[in-house]
């Protein structure tokens, strides 16, 4: 805030002017034509925001070069603004009352602390009042010191060096996994052909009739059977011992 300039013969303090925030937001409660968007409350100790949408869009980006109302009422609580009603947007301070214009100057804005000055300015911090504000931290320059640079360049290097190494190992993933295919598809092919085979040869039907058993049985018999001109000796004596000729005993000679 920028002082007043004392009168010696007064005897009086010099007083600081209110800043260009303080002033906007008080035309704007004394504005009677937009009472439906923003106006004071019955006994003029707090002001009401009746339409936020509306404010947010047609009053804000006129007087304060911003559309956000969130940044307009944290602007609020720097200067020592409260919320009275839960329910509403209704803020009060002990020297912003209707038709005591005079009070505003001695409204200060709070001091930022360390920790909130390193969040980014909302909007709602306007060129008017960092100019103007004297309480308020000058900001702090970020240098780029070679180290930095060096270290930045590094990682950069190093990480494609990585996407690199990941490029060729998923490569080489892909070429085991096909031999690994390759390998099962030759395994399982040849088990199935051989348990093929073994069905083919386990089904093939046996000889098993008694007809054709008895009748290789009697040529092998006949095969090792000694023979006399043809004929076979042993059969015949055979036949003769058994009955001779019509039944009788042979006769042995």
């Amino acid at each position: 805030m920028s002082r007043l300039p004392a009168d010696p013969s007064s005897g009086e303090p010099q007083r600081t002017l209110p800043t260009p925030f303080l002033i906007k937001t008080y035309q704007l409660v004394e504005d009677q034509t937009v009472d439906d968007v923003i106006s004071w409350n019955e006994d003029g100790s707090a002001f009401i925001v009746w339409n936020t949408a509306v404010f947010a869009r047609d009053l804000l980006p006129k007087y304060f070069k911003h559309n956000n109302f969130s940044s307009f009422v944290r602007q609020l609580n720097t200067y020592g603004f409260r919320k009275v009603v839960p329910d509403r947007w209704e803020f009060s301070n002990d020297c912003f009352r209707r038709g005591e214009k005079r009070l505003l100057c001695d409204i200060q804005r709070r001091r930022i602390s360390s920790t909130a000055a390193i969040l980014p300015l909302s909007p709602a911090n306007s060129a008017e009042d960092r100019l103007t504000s004297s309480n308020s931290p000058p900001p702090t320059a970020t240098t780029t010191t070679p180290l930095a640079t060096s270290c930045t360049a590094g990682l950069i290097n190093e990480n494609e060096r990585l996407r690199k190494e990941n490029v060729e190992l998923n490569r080489e993933l892909k070429r085991m996994k096909n031999l690994c295919n390759n390998i099962f598809a030759l395994i399982s092919s040849s088990y199935t052909n051989n348990f093929i085979r073994n069905v083919s040869d386990s089904e093939k039907p046996l000889n098993l009739s008694p007809e054709k058993q008895l009748s290789g049985e009697m040529k092998i018999e006949e095969e090792r059977t000694p023979r006399l001109f043809g004929v076979a000796i042993g059969a015949k004596r055979a036949r003769e011992g058994e009955g001779g000729f019509g039944g009788r005993p042979g006769i042995q000679y």
